[in-house]
Formats: C-alpha cells, structure tokens, sequence
C-alpha cells in the first residue's frame, strides 16, 4: 500500500496533476490518499472535484482495484505552522503504524511553509519510506490544465530528497557500479561530438555504465559534463535508448525505497567500446 498525503487549496490541479504524474511515470498508483484542507467555502468545492479526478486516476491505474472510502478528508481549523505541522505529524503517526510500503508527501499544493514542513518529515528516518514530491511547471499557464493536456517538456515529477542528496554530494559517492570498458577516459570524446541529440544519449550511456542508475544521477552526470538538460527530455531520450535496446529499465533500491533505475546492456556496452576504437583509429 502506498499512502499519499496532500493539501488542497485554490488549484485543485495542483492536487490532482502529481498524482496523476506519478502513476504515468511510475506505473504504480497510491492506494490511500490523504486530502488536507482548511474550512473555506472555495476549497471545499476544490475538493469535490479532487476527490472525483483522484477516484478515476486510481481506479484506471489500479486496474478497477481502488476502494473510494480510501480517500481521506482532514481538515484543520487554521493555516498557522503550528497547527499543519502538529496534525502531519499525527497523519505520518498513524500511517507508519498501519505498515504501508511507503508514504508520499507532495509538496505542490500548499503554501511555502507547508512544503518545508514536508521536506522536513521525509528528511526523517523511520522504518516505512518516506518521499517528497514536486511537480514543477516551466510556466504557470498550465497551472489549472489537467496532466494528459500538457506539453510533457512543460513538467516534471522531482523528486525533492532524492535531488537534493544527489546534487550536493560528490558524483564518486553516487556510482552504484561501474561497468568496465578499458582505459580510457570517453567523456572527452563523447563531448565532442557534434549533434546535440546525439552527445546527450551517449552521455546518458556513459552515465549509466559509471554506475550512475536512476535519473536523478544521470541528470547530475550531465551538469557535471556541462550539458544542463529538463527532467522530462531527459526521460524522452532515456526511452528512446531503451527501444534500441541499449539499456534496460529495472527496479532497484536505495536507502529510501525502489526506484526504477538503468542499467546498460551488451549493445550499448559495445556501442561505447566501438566509440574508444574508432577515436583510436583516428589518432593513428
């Protein structure tokens, strides 16, 4: 069972787009959601609408399996810290003791404090995962637009602990394996290249045999390389080497919880092996 809590406010997109975001990517769906609210007429026909987009996008992710009484209302009497974090604090409490497979706490609705509050409960180590999720929107047009209806290089799900660990450590510390391919160093001659669609999915392979698996490490791998690139085109290019059958998708575990991660395969290990022979080639 996965349990994500949320906050309704004034966009109920807002709300329901993550969600809707996270099952896509995913391919998994929460099992229980948790609708946080204060006592105002506005949101509270925010959360009709919520409740009725969160029913459909579970029920189609889950394979009709979703009960609608596991959608849960919470409302609290006021908007002040003290009280949001008191009562999160009370929801993460009872969700850890009912033994759900992970907890999700997504910070794009809300008001600035309540996405702190949220950073700093999933930063808490207890024996049942905890992640924080953002969806950004490169621009606010999209902002009340149902998910399927934007352009999917306009978002991207980030995952906010995950990131920040990953961008604030040193790229050695990340390789979860390396794949040895000889001696010398590619990054050079993969940067060389030419065409930028072309550069980017080599140094995407590249990145994934250092060992560098989940998205956030290549995506960190690349700004390293000085090749900045947005969550979601970077997904788009992950696939498109999945299909030439140059890496595979597969579930894999950190500290916090599965992931899907990459791992590069027999013809994309030849595909780089072939890259080091041809620039030898040409220095002779």
């Amino acid at each position: 069972m996965i349990t994500w809590i949320t906050t309704v406010g004034w966009s109920p997109f807002a709300v329901i787009n993550p969600v809707w975001a996270y099952c896509k990517e995913f391919k998994e769906c929460p099992s229980k959601f948790i609708l946080v609210h204060t006592e105002n007429e506005r949101i509270k026909k925010n959360l009709s609408l919520v409740k009725s987009y969160l029913k459909e996008i579970a029920w189609g992710y889950s394979n009709e399996n979703f009960l609608e009484n596991n959608i849960i209302i919470h409302q609290i009497d006021g908007e002040d810290i003290q009280n949001y974090a008191n009562t999160l604090k009370k929801i993460i409490s009872t969700e850890i003791d009912n033994s759900p497979k992970k907890i999700i706490l997504d910070m794009t609705p809300g008001r600035k404090y309540m996405s702190a509050i949220n950073v700093y409960y999933g930063l808490q180590r207890s024996n049942i995962p905890i992640q924080v999720f953002y969806l950004h929107l490169e621009e606010s047009r999209y902002q009340d637009v149902p998910y399927p209806l934007t352009p999917i290089i306009k978002n991207d799900l980030v995952d906010i602990i995950d990131s920040t660990e990953i961008f604030t450590k040193d790229i050695g510390e990340l390789k979860d394996s390396k794949v040895e391919i000889g001696n010398e160093q590619l990054d050079d001659i993969v940067k060389r290249i030419g065409s930028d669609q072309e550069r980017r999915e080599k140094l995407i392979l590249l990145a994934i045999s250092k060992g560098l698996s989940s998205k956030n490490k290549i995506s960190r791998f690349l700004y390293d390389e000085g090749d900045s690139i947005q969550g979601s085109e970077l997904r788009k290019l992950i696939k498109k080497l999945e299909s030439k059958n140059l890496i595979k998708t597969t579930k894999m575990r950190n500290k916090a919880t599965e992931y899907l991660g990459y791992k590069i395969i027999e013809k994309g290990l030849d595909l780089l092996k072939k890259i080091q022979r041809e620039n030898r080639n040409e220095r002779k």
